[in-house]
């Protein structure tokens, strides 16, 4: 009864532990969407004010200190990119999602 148990919880350990991670990564991405998606309406608000997007987060007004994501802006003419990269399980590939002046939420490179 004992190796029938320890088998099985063997078992269940194969299936829930990757499932769990994936559970994890998931909830960390929604810092990117809620920190790419408040840039987003800062930048509007700064386009009203100024006429110009800006690529200077602090100038903007943005103050969200991001755990897991870093986060860039590029200017082009008439808008703006914004990019947020971070490394969720610590390994080699990096997540990336983006957002841009017509409110385009992507994921672009998954973790």
């Amino acid at each position: 009864e004992i190796l029938f148990v320890c088998m099985l919880m063997a078992i269940l350990s194969v299936i829930a532990i990757p499932l769990y991670f994936n559970v994890i990564k998931t909830a960390k991405t929604v810092e990117a969407q809620q920190g790419l998606t408040e840039i987003q309406r800062l930048e509007e608000l700064y386009l009203f004010d100024n006429n110009n997007y800006s690529n200077n987060l602090s100038g903007i007004g943005f103050k969200g200190q991001l755990k897991y994501y870093s986060v860039t802006i590029a200017l082009k003419p008439n808008g703006f990119t914004a990019t947020a990269t971070g490394n969720l399980d610590s390994d080699a590939d990096m997540d990336t999602w983006t957002i841009d002046e017509t409110k385009t939420l992507l994921h672009t490179i998954h973790d």
